[in-house]
């Protein structure tokens, strides 16, 4: 592929013209040497044999060389239960892995135990979520010659490898990662006032972009998240993330329908916490809630937020700044850039990831049902009562996004936060309406948590009278 900056050419010849001596006879040779003792012929003998023999054995016996490379990487995630790999499921990495075994850059043994070759992703993506520029490191051979064009052979179409960069040794492509960008396409109607019936056809005006701007603006800086996400106190240290930027774009139209696309940018992601911030907005703009509840989800209580469908979300690019600005111009690496691969990565969404995302919501109509969701929601603080069964929502949740995410390499730092949902599209409801369906809790573990809370309050006269 033109603007491959890896060449994945032969670095060596192994040589196996072992040659045969000749025919052994039985008429003694006569020289002018002094006969050798016959232990002495013995040893020779079989020393001889040896060296005859070690060039062949050595030759079967010697493993790949590898070197540490980093493999940049577009795909579809339509038909993949995400980007890691999982024993009884498709997934981005199954495909990749096959792909690298049957070119000969990596064993059968590699591919069953990743780890090995120090096989890490940067960003894990979820369940039918694409990504235009992901990034996974690990060590390979070298010695296939155009190893783009030929794994490109034996990948899906929806899967390509863009890249292929020697780094240092000690390169991990997420612990090295200082930024991520994602966007978010979506129909201009979901932006469109409550009370006004709206179809397809339906243009957005000025000003609601503006407002659209505006609001985004106030996720940017260092907040509190943790009603974005789920399993997660809003005490604990990993729930502030910092937001570089976030931005909306111009709306355009494609087969009919009106889109904009959003891009954030921030140091690192929990699960959900795009497409919570991005349904919160949707929310505000349509009038279900005031804007002051962006400020209330900051706090320490926890807030009743909406989550857009995954269908839009899109990985856009990975940041290494910090690696390029030490190793970039050392004279021995390469910068992690992808400047000169935008061409063909935007090539790839255009005819890949776009037109899926578009025909989507064409034929399924993900974000109009969606839509009919958002005033379950109750945009404010949940109360007490209501609170039991809103944590068994969202460990439940938990539990399911644990289910369906690999256990053979825990994700720390960005993913550590973040587990594989197999339940991307599904409708968020009311915490009143999950009271209805969830499991009742006993009277007698009710009243353990009552005991428990008043027993820490200081204030536990009045309380005990109640117990």
């Amino acid at each position: 592929m033109s603007g491959a900056v890896l060449s994945c050419d032969a670095g060596a010849e192994v040589k196996e013209d072992i040659q045969q001596g000749p025919a052994k006879d039985d008429t003694p040779e006569i020289t002018g040497e002094k006969r050798k003792l016959e232990n002495d012929e013995v040893t020779t003998s079989v020393k001889r044999e040896k060296t005859d023999v070690e060039p062949e054995a050595q030759t079967e016996a010697t493993p790949l060389k590898r070197k540490k490379v980093a493999l940049l990487l577009s795909y579809n995630g339509k038909g993949y239960f995400g980007l890691q790999r999982q024993k009884t499921l498709p997934t981005i990495e199954g495909a990749l892995g096959k792909a690298l075994l049957s070119v000969g850059v990596i064993t059968k043994e590699d591919e069953d135990t990743p780890q090995k070759i120090r096989f890490q992703r940067a960003a894990r993506t979820d369940k039918g979520v694409s990504a235009a520029g992901n990034l996974v490191s690990l060590k390979m051979s070298l010695h296939v010659e155009n190893f783009l064009e030929e794994i490109s052979k034996v990948l899906p179409q929806q899967i390509k490898v863009q890249a292929c960069i020697r780094t240092t040794k000690a390169f991990d492509s997420k612990n090295f990662c200082d930024g991520r960008t994602y966007s978010y396409l979506t129909p201009t109607f979901a932006f469109a006032p409550l009370k006004l019936a709206v179809t397809e056809k339906y243009r957005v005006p000025d000003d609601t972009i503006q407002r659209v701007r505006e609001l985004i603006k106030r996720f940017e800086g260092t907040h509190n998240f943790h009603n974005f996400t789920s399993g997660l106190k809003p005490t604990e240290a990993k729930a502030k993330r910092y937001i570089i930027s976030f931005k909306c774009g111009e709306p355009f139209v494609r087969d009919d329908i009106e889109f904009v696309q959003l891009t954030v940018r921030g140091q690192s992601f929990m699960l959900h916490q795009i497409r919570k911030m991005i349904g919160l907005t949707m929310a505000i703009v349509r009038g279900h809630c005031e804007e002051d509840v962006i400020n209330k989800t900051y706090s320490l209580v926890k807030v009743d937020v909406p989550k857009a469908p995954g269908s839009g979300l899109l990985l856009e690019e990975l940041h290494y700044q910090n690696y390029n600005r030490r190793y970039g111009h050392d004279g021995m690496h390469q910068s992690l850039d992808w400047t000169i691969y935008r061409e063909a990565i935007e090539k790839f969404k255009e005819e890949h990831i776009y037109p899926e995302m578009i025909r989507s919501e064409k034929e399924e109509h993900s974000m109009m049902t969606w839509l009919t969701t958002l005033e379950q929601h109750d945009y404010d603080e949940i109360p007490a009562e209501k609170l039991l069964n809103w944590k068994y929502k969202e460990n439940k949740e938990h539990s399911k996004n644990e289910k369906s995410s690999s256990t053979e390499n825990p994700e720390t730092s960005e993913v550590k936060d973040t587990k594989s949902s197999s339940t991307e599209n599904e409708k968020d409801v009311s915490d009143q309406e999950q009271t209805k369906n969830s499991v009742e809790l006993s009277t007698a573990a009710k009243d353990m948590v009552e005991r428990s809370e008043c027993m820490n309050d200081k204030n536990t006269d009045n309380k005990m009278e109640i117990l």
